[in-house]
């Protein structure tokens, strides 16, 4: 599986610039190609985060497949 990894100049909130907080890593499916993962690291508010990667999900051609907060997963599609 590819993983991308945004640096530091690659963010847009400049809390994300600065040392500490969360790692996010979130499990894509585009269309059907092989799954990816991208890792966000320095994320100050994980919740706020997610609730808006999954907000800007919506109609792009990915699905989320799942969504780890420091290596611990809180979110999986089709879990009860």
């Amino acid at each position: 599986m590819k993983t991308y990894v945004p640096d530091k100049s690659m963010r847009s909130n400049p809390l994300s610039r600065t040392e500490g907080g969360s790692t996010i890593k979130v499990v894509y499916q585009h269309m059907d190609k092989n799954p990816f993962e991208v890792i966000y690291e320095n994320i100050k508010y994980p919740q706020k985060y997610i609730d808006r990667i999954m907000k800007e999900n919506v109609g792009n051609g990915k699905s989320i497949l799942q969504i780890f907060i420091n290596n611990e997963i809180t979110w999986e599609a089709n879990s009860k």
